[in-house]
C-alpha cells in the first residue's frame, strides 16, 4: 500500500491554469487544466464594475462647474462640444492632480461630463452653493486678469461673463426689502425749511410720497402748496414735476408763548425724516430677526439631510455590489460544478481548490471595495459639512448685519432718553405711527421720562398723555400716584388706575369663590381692597339655597343670612329643611356643610344632621325616627353618636360637639349618602360577620321614589341654653380637599 500523504494529487496555480500531478508506484500523470480567460475576465468585468464609477466628489464637482462655466464666458455659447468639455476638463484637472485620486475618465467621453452636469442641476442646495463658489472663483480670476494685464481673449470672456450675468441678474434678482416705501415716478421733492431761537435756517429735503404717508397734517400741508420750477434744479435732480417748499419755524406767532422743547430742532426733524422714509423698519427688523432665529437651525437640518442622503447613496452603493459579487459567486459555482460532473473523480480536487480560491478573490475584492466605499463617502461627508457650515455662516452673517443696520437706524430714531421732542412733534403733525412706537418707547423708559417738564407741554394733547399713560404697570401708576414732582396732570393718573381696578373687579367678578380665597391666600396681589370687597360679596350674598321659613319650627329663628338657625326653646325637638330638594329623578352628587358654632353638651342635649323626607309639622319630630309624608323616613347622624335612619336608631360611637364641621353628601347615581366629621368620612355601622367586624360608611337609600331636604333636629334640656347652627350650601367649604373633586356644591 502506497505511503498516506501518496494519496493526494499536488496542484500549482498559473495565473488562471491549474496542474495536477500524479506520481506513485501504479502510475504517473500529469494534467493541465485552464479556465476560459475570456469568460472569467469579461464576466468579471460585466458583474463586478467599480461601485463608485458613477460618483463624483464635490471637488471634481466643483471642478466641472468651474469648466463649464469658464467656457461659455470664453466662447459665449450655451454648449460646447462635448469633446472640448472633456479635453478642459482634464488639463484642470492635472493642475492639481493629487487632489482628485479616482480617475473614472479613462474609458469615459465627454457625454459622461455633460450628463453629470445636468444630474448636478437638479441637485438643489448643493449645486447653488458651488454655483456661488466657482462664481466667486472666475470673478478673482477676473481680476487676476485685469491686475497682470492678460491677453484680448481672456479679457473677452470676462466680458462675456458679465453679460451673463447681467441678463441672469434680470431674471432672477429680488429685492430684500419688498415692503420699503419707494418713491412713485412723478414725485416732487419737498424742501423743508427750520428755523429756530438756537439755530439758523437748515433746509432738510425728501420726497412727498414719505411725508404724506406718515403725517396727516404734513399731507394737508403739501396739498395746499404749490410746486416751485428752476430750470437749474430740475437738470440737476432730473425732476419734472418742480420742488414744493414748507418752512416750520419756532418763531411762528402761534408758538409765541409756548416751549418748543427743540421739536423743531434739524436733530428731531432729521429722525422724523428717517422714520418717513424707513416706515417699515420695524417690519423689516423683525423680518431680520426671525430669519436669524430660523438660519441657527437651518443649517444643522440640512447638513443632516445632505448626510442622510450620501449614507442612503453609500449603502445603496454597497447593496449593489454586493448583490453583483454574489451573483458572480453564484455565477461562478453553478460553472465550476458543471465542470465536476464532466471531469473525472480526482479532476474534481481540482476545481474544489480553484473554486475556493477563486471565492476567497471574490471575498477579499468585497472588502476592498467597501472599505474604498466608506473611506469616498467619509470625506464627502466631511466635505459637505464644512460646504454647508460656510454656507450658512456667510447667510447667518448677511442675516446679522441686516440686524445691526436696523438696530442702529433705530436707535437713531428712538434714542434712549431724548424721546420727548419727537414725541410732541409726531402729535403736533398727527403722524400716527410714528406716535404710537414713540408711546411705547417713552411708556418702556418711563422713569427716565417721568420728571421732565416736557411732558406739560402745551403741544402735547391729552389723548398722547392718557395713552403713554395707560402704557404704565400698575405698579408705576400707584408709584406715580403716590409722589408729586411731575409736569403733566395727575387726574391722568387717577383715572387710569379706577379703570385698571374696574378691569380687576370685573374678573374677580366672573371667578369662584375657591379661586378667590386661592388667590387671596397666593400673596402678591395689586389690589387686594378689590379682591376683599369681591370676597366680602360674596360671603354676604344671599345665596340660592338658604333655610325655608316655612319649613321651620316656630321654637327656631333662621338669622338673616338665611344659613344659620339656633334654638328660642327647650325640652322640644325643632326641625328646619333647606328650600330646595333633591330626589329619584336626579343623576348628580352634591354636598353641604354644617358648622356646630355653639352648643353645650349637657345631658339629653343632642343636634341631629341629614337629610329628611317631606312632612308638615317641623315641632317634635325627629329626622329618621319620624315618618314624613308616604309614610317614609329621613337619615340623620346625632351628636352623642345615634345614627337614625327607617325608624330605628344605630350606636356608632362616633360622636361631635361645639365646632366641628359636618359634611353631608348625596349621590343620585348610586343612591348612597356618606357623612364627614372635619374632612373625615364618619363610620356609620358597625357589623361583625365570621368573626371579622364589618364598617360600613355609608348609607343606601331604598326608597324607589325619594325625595330628600337637607335638614336639621335641635333639641334643648335646659333652659337658656343655646345651640347655633350655620348651613353651607354653595361654598367655599372648610374641609373641601376631597369633597369638591367628588361633588358638586349644594347650592349650585
Amino acid at each position: 500500500m502506497p505511503p498516506l500523504q501518496n494519496q493526494f494529487p499536488s496542484t500549482t496555480k498559473l495565473h488562471h491554469a491549474y496542474s495536477l500531478k500524479i506520481d506513485d508506484q501504479f502510475h504517473r500523470l500529469e494534467i493541465n487544466v485552464v479556465i476560459s480567460h475570456k469568460f472569467l475576465e469579461e464576466f468579471k468585468r460585466a458583474s463586478l464594475e467599480h461601485p463608485l464609477k458613477d460618483e463624483f466628489t464635490i471637488d471634481e464637482d466643483k471642478l466641472l462647474l468651474f469648466v463649464d462655466l469658464k467656457g461659455k464666458l470664453e466662447y459665449e455659447e450655451e454648449k460646447r462640444a462635448s469633446s472640448a468639455l472633456l479635453e478642459a476638463y482634464k488639463e484642470e484637472k492635472k493642475k492639481d492632480s493629487p487632489r482628485y485620486p479616482k480617475n473614472i475618465l479613462n474609458e469615459e467621453t465627454g457625454d459622461r461630463l455633460r450628463e453629470r452636469l445636468s444630474t448636478l442641476r437638479n441637485m438643489g442646495l448643493r449645486y447653488q452653493i458651488l454655483c456661488n463658489q466657482v462664481s466667486k472663483e472666475i470673478e478673482a480670476l477676473k481680476e487676476e486678469i485685469e491686475k497682470e494685464g492678460k491677453d484680448d481673449n481672456e479679457i473677452l470672456y470676462i466680458k462675456a461673463k458679465k453679460q451673463r450675468e447681467k441678463r441672469s441678474m434680470e431674471t432672477k434678482t429680488v429685492t430684500s426689502n419688498t415692503n420699503s416705501i419707494i418713491p412713485t415716478i412723478g414725485s416732487p421733492l419737498v424742501e423743508i425749511t427750520l428755523v429756530g431761537k438756537g439755530f439758523g435756517p437748515v433746509i432738510m429735503t425728501t420726497h412727498e410720497q414719505f411725508l404724506s404717508s406718515a403725517s396727516v397734517v404734513l399731507r394737508k400741508m403739501l396739498d395746499e402748496t404749490s410746486p416751485v420750477f428752476s430750470v437749474d434744479e430740475m437738470k440737476e435732480t432730473n425732476q419734472i414735476n418742480g420742488k414744493k417748499r414748507i418752512t416750520f419755524s419756532e418763531n411762528d406767532k402761534k408758538y409765541k408763548e409756548i416751549k418748543m422743547y427743540n421739536c423743531f430742532h434739524p436733530t428731531t426733524f432729521t429722525r422724523f425724516l428717517l422714520y418717513c422714509e424707513n416706515q417699515d423698519l420695524q417690519d423689516r427688523y423683525a423680518n431680520f430677526k426671525q430669519k436669524l432665529l430660523e438660519v441657527n437651525t437651518e443649517n444643522q437640518t440640512k447638513v443632516n439631510e445632505a448626510i442622510e442622503q450620501l449614507l442612503k447613496t453609500k449603502e445603496k452603493r454597497i447593496k449593489e455590489f454586493e448583490e453583483k459579487v454574489e451573483k458572480y459567486k453564484e455565477e461562478l459555482v453553478q460553472t465550476l460544478e458543471k465542470c465536476k460532473e464532466f471531469d473525472m473523480d480526482r479532476l474534481s480536487m481540482l476545481y474544489e481548490i480553484h473554486k475556493y480560491n477563486e471565492l476567497e478573490k471574490a471575498d477579499k475584492l468585497l472588502k476592498a471595495r467597501k472599505k474604498e466605499i466608506d473611506n469616498f463617502y467619509k470625506e464627502e461627508i466631511s466635505k459637505t459639512t464644512e460646504l454647508f457650515i460656510s454656507q450658512q455662516v456667510n447667510r447667518k452673517d448677511q442675516i446679522e448685519a441686516d440686524v445691526k443696520k436696523c438696530e442702529d437706524l433705530l436707535a437713531e430714531i428712538y434714542p434712549k432718553g431724548a424721546m420727548i421732542p419727537l414725541l410732541i412733534l409726531s402729535d403736533l403733525l398727527q403722524a400716527t405711527d410714528l406716535k404710537a412706537e414713540c408711546i411705547k418707547v417713552v411708556s418702556n423708559d418711563f422713569y427716565l421720562y417721568k420728571n421732565e417738564e416736557s411732558l406739560g407741554s402745551k403741544l402735547l394733547s391729552i389723548n398722547t398723555l392718557g395713552q403713554v399713560i395707560a402704557h404704565l404697570p400698575i405698579p408705576m401708576l400707584i408709584e406715580l400716584q403716590e409722589n408729586v414732582g411731575y409736569f403733566f396732570p395727575k387726574s391722568l393718573i387717577d383715572t387710569e388706575l379706577e379703570y385698571r381696578k374696574g378691569m380687576f373687579a370685573d374678573e374677580y367678578r366672573d371667578k369662584s369663590p375657591e379661586e378667590l380665597i386661592q388667590i387671596l391666600e397666593a400673596g402678591n396681589v395689586i389690589f387686594p381692597d378689590i379682591l376683599k370687597q369681591e370676597i366680602d360679596r360674596r360671603r354676604t350674598r344671599k345665596p340660592f339655597v338658604f333655610l325655608d321659613p316655612e319649613r321651620c319650627s316656630p321654637f327656631l329663628k333662621i338669622e338673616e343670612d338665611g344659613l344659620t338657625v339656633s334654638m328660642q326653646s327647650h325640652k322640644r325637638y325643632s326641625c328646619v329643611h333647606a328650600t330646595h330638594s333633591r330626589n329619584y329623578e336626579g343623576w348628580n352628587r352634591w354636598y353641604f356643610e354644617v358648622t356646630i358654632v355653639k352648643f353645650e353638651e349637657v345631658y339629653g342635649s343632642s343636634i341631629s344632621i341629614g337629610w329628611d323626607v317631606e312632612r308638615t309639622s317641623f315641632d317634635g319630630p325627629v329626622i329618621g325616627l319620624t315618618p314624613g309624608k308616604r309614610n317614609k323616613y329621613g337619615y340623620s347622624w346625632q351628636s352623642d353618636g345615634l345614627f337614625h335612619f327607617e325608624g330605628k336608631g344605630v350606636y356608632n360611637n362616633e360622636k361631635f360637639g361645639e365646632g366641628d364641621v359636618i359634611g353631608c353628601s348625596l349621590n343620585q347615581d348610586e343612591k348612597k349618602l356618606i357623612f364627614y366629621k372635619n374632612g373625615e368620612k364618619v363610620t356609620l355601622i358597625k357589623k361583625e360577620t365570621n368573626r371579622k367586624i364589618q364598617e360600613i360608611k355609608f348609607i343606601q337609600i331604598n326608597d324607589e321614589q325619594y325625595e330628600l331636604f337637607p335638614g336639621a333636629c335641635l333639641y334643648s334640656a335646659k333652659k337658656n341654653s343655646n345651640c347655633i347652627l350655620k348651613f353651607n350650601f354653595c361654598g367655599p367649604f372648610v374641609f373641601s380637599q376631597n369633597q369638591t373633586k367628588l361633588f358638586e356644591p349644594y347650592g349650585k
